[in-house]
């Protein structure tokens, strides 16, 4: 039976480690004080080579792979503090040669020897950009409605399949005479004295893909009253039945049937009826 020697052995399990290594989903390196690599997996490997256009080596520099003064710079700092002995995680959005932005989430720790001392760096390191893309993509949008609700002088107010506000603007705020923390609390009969909370269901439900338009009266804070306008809309997002709708203030002029909304089956009936 042939025997291992001690240097097959150790090449047998340094082959087994980088088998470990490249499995996994994310790019994983180490460094020495240097910033040499020490090891790194297939993953960082492509990652530099997409990214940065290096082609890295085990001894080579890992701050020369990146290239960029600022970028360097920034890992420098990064991994400094794990060869001061610190583990923590970080982010950091990065610029290739190209115009793509990546983003990366890296999880940076000390390497220690037998005798505890600080050798080097582990780092993991995940490619967030195509969450971090779709945040900043809902984030435009939302700063768009937000914009678009905040200009309008309609009182836009979103109602849950129950009748209570979910979303409002300060045009409809003000028409109450509510701050918009007053608003979040309220249901649609706390303002609303022609509909009844029972009859708020059956509205929400018949509405639901069609718009309708009907007139109301509204009571503000102090108690006073005004007819007001609605347009309403029933939508689904997701699992989450909602009513959005659009209040106008129209004390001044009445050309809309009070309290006359859709019923199924039938194309006009007061609520209540």
């Amino acid at each position: 039976m042939p025997t291992v020697t001690k240097c097959e052995e150790t090449a047998a399990g340094s082959a087994l480690l980088q088998a470990v290594l490249d499995a996994a989903d994310h790019a994983i390196f180490s460094v020495d004080r240097d910033y040499c690599y020490t090891s790194y997996n297939a993953r960082h490997a492509a990652d530099m080579k997409e990214v940065f256009g290096a082609t890295i080596a085990l001894g080579g520099s890992m701050l020369n792979g990146i290239g960029d003064p600022d970028l360097q710079a920034r890992a420098r700092h990064s991994i400094g503090r794990a060869l001061s002995g610190e583990q923590f995680t970080d982010e950091a959005d990065v610029r290739g040669p190209g115009p793509q932005s990546y983003w990366f989430e890296t999880d940076i720790s000390a390497l220690r020897n037998v005798a505890g001392a600080v050798i080097g760096a582990a780092v993991i390191v995940r490619d967030v950009t195509d969450q971090r893309v779709a945040e900043q993509a809902l984030e435009r949008e939302a700063s768009r409605y937000r914009t678009l609700l905040g200009t309008t002088i309609d009182g836009v107010h979103v109602l849950d399949a129950a009748g209570r506000v979910v979303e409002a603007n300060g045009a409809f705020c003000r028409m109450l005479g509510r701050t918009p923390d007053e608003v979040l609390r309220l249901h649609v009969t706390d303002w609303d004295i022609q509909f009844a909370r029972e009859d708020i269901p059956n509205m929400i439900a018949v509405l639901l893909d069609r718009s309708e338009t009907f007139a109301t009266r509204h009571r503000r804070s102090d108690g006073t009253e005004y007819a007001a306008e609605i347009s309403a809309t029933g939508i689904r997002i997701g699992d989450e039945t909602l009513l959005y709708c659009v209040a106008r203030d129209i004390s001044t002029r009445r050309q809309v049937r009070p309290g006359v909304i859709p019923r199924a089956g039938t194309d006009r009936a007061p609520i209540g009826s």
